[in-house]
């Protein structure tokens, strides 16, 4: 466990009165920092264990609250924050060098969040989970917890995304012991709630779990439809990271059970095929990914003591899930890459119509970071058309872009651009959602939902390293 140390009764008084928060922690076998954190200054303290005595420190850059240290190659590293309502968290992360007694900013966590989990291992500090702070939507005003992990460089000044969590936390602690790391305890949405978000005044649940994080644990990112048009904003399908033994595949190929989020029932549900059949599907031999589409009869979602009959006569489940991998993608730095249709499921809508693809493209701009993708479907009479330009990367993995504003009033960088002929009506919504798989980013999964019209996507990447 990271070491603590007792401050001095006076210290604690002084805290009582005047502090908004502290944080405590090593910084070498000599000194330990305390950051006391005010409205609007802040004062930083330094201890020489050995000699039990305080001295004033550089003071810190910003005030903030809600701040965590961790000690990395005889630095400090104090990252996080709460800001206020109303602001995303501002995620932010100081070195102290108390060589110099000098603060220098440093790159920010990629998603902000507060009240993250964090420890150092190897000279590499990494950050677990953690909440966002909704600024729309249903979860506007609460806590919501996210699945991310981190690994930050602090001679490179760079962070890099690692397999997410199993599950959604906030509030953990986390700590290295004989080479792995363990996330121990936090606080998750209570399942079948149907919330997004945490609130003071709601129900939440209290983890009792610990989840250890190894670099080869296996995992399979996958991709769901909203077969009963449950979400309503933003990204309109589901996404799932699964151990590989949670997702069940007939000796085809076929998946015919899986765990994915479902609203209202929580984040990770039990998908089982049911009477319902796989109606057509789809394998990459050469990576393991798959896609499929379920239909002509019922499936079952459950969780815990709840369970859903999901009736697919009308409608189709839509999946695809990358083959088995362990440890992170690491896209390339710098260049392009431009990417082919190597399978698809037909696009289905909630009314029985079965449709056809007509057209999808990927590429992808690793220098920038970002993603343009199309995709064109005929589907009961109309010819529906989407285009998303210059969608960032994110965690070097994932990429998504939707119809409208994420907050009323401003602007939607990478937006989703839908027409139909011959008319789509007035507001027609929709979404991509996917990601990159491979050690390299060699294969790619899209899930699209235009105006209603679902359907899945894989993309090989051109060339020989495809």
């Amino acid at each position: 466990m990271t070491p603590f140390i007792s401050i001095p009764q006076a210290m604690q008084a002084w805290r009582t009165r005047s502090l908004k928060r502290i944080s405590v922690a090593f910084v070498s076998p000599w000194f330990v920092l305390t950051a006391a954190l005010f409205a609007s200054v802040t004062l930083v303290h330094a201890q020489n264990p050995m000699l039990l005595r305080w001295d004033k420190a550089a003071p810190f850059p910003e005030p903030e609250e809600e701040l965590y240290g961790v000690e990395a190659g005889g630095k400090m590293y104090v990252i996080g924050g709460f800001s206020e309502n109303g602001k995303a968290a501002p995620a932010m992360v100081y070195e102290w060098d108390p060589a110099a007694d000098k603060w220098t900013k440093k790159k920010s966590i990629p998603v902000p969040v507060h009240h993250q989990a964090q420890t150092k291992y190897n000279g590499k500090i990494y950050v677990f989970g953690g909440c966002q702070r909704p600024l729309s939507g249903p979860g506007m005003g609460g806590w919501e917890p996210v699945d991310n992990s981190w690994e930050y460089d602090p001679r490179a000044d760079a962070w890099r995304a690692l397999a997410p969590m199993p599950g959604k936390r906030c509030a953990a602690v986390a700590e290295e012991v004989g080479g792995k790391i363990y996330v121990i305890g936090g606080a998750a949405i209570m399942e079948n709630s149907g919330e997004t978000a945490l609130f003071g005044n709601r129900p939440a649940r209290a983890l009792g779990t610990t989840t250890p994080l190894d670099g080869a644990t296996p995992f399979r990112e996958g991709r769901i439809s909203d077969p009963n048009g449950s979400l309503s904003d933003f990204i309109l399908t589901y996404a799932t990271t699964n151990r590989p033994a949670e997702v069940t595949s007939d000796a085809q190929g076929a998946v015919t059970a899986f765990v994915a989020p479902y609203r209202p029932q929580g984040s990770r549900s039990n998908y089982a095929i049911g009477s319902a059949q796989v109606v057509e599907s789809g394998v990459d031999a050469e990576t393991g990914m798959v896609w499929g589409r379920w239909g002509g009869g019922v499936a079952t979602i459950s969780s815990g003591s709840s369970t859903t009959q999901l009736d697919l006569h009308q409608r189709s489940l839509h999946y695809i899930f990358a083959g088995t991998q362990s440890g992170p993608v690491a896209l390339p730095l710098t260049g392009t890459a431009i990417y082919d249709v190597i399978g698809s499921t037909h696009p289905t809508d909630a009314a029985g119509h079965v449709g056809n693809l007509n057209t999808a493209t990927l590429d992808a701009n690793f220098t920038s970071r970002t993603v343009n993708a199309s995709v064109n479907i005929g589907i009961n009479g109309q010819t529906w058309n989407g285009v998303a330009n210059n969608m960032p990367i994110y965690r070097d993995m994932y990429f998504g872009a939707f119809t409208g504003s994420p907050i009323p009033g401003t602007s939607n960088p990478a937006p989703l651009i839908l027409g139909c002929t011959p008319g789509c009506g007035g507001g027609a919504a929709g979404s991509f959602d996917g990601f990159f798989t491979g050690r390299n980013g060699q294969r790619a999964g899209l899930m699209y939902n235009m105006g209603g019209n679902q359907g899945a996507v894989a993309f090989q990447q051109r060339g020989p390293g495809g």
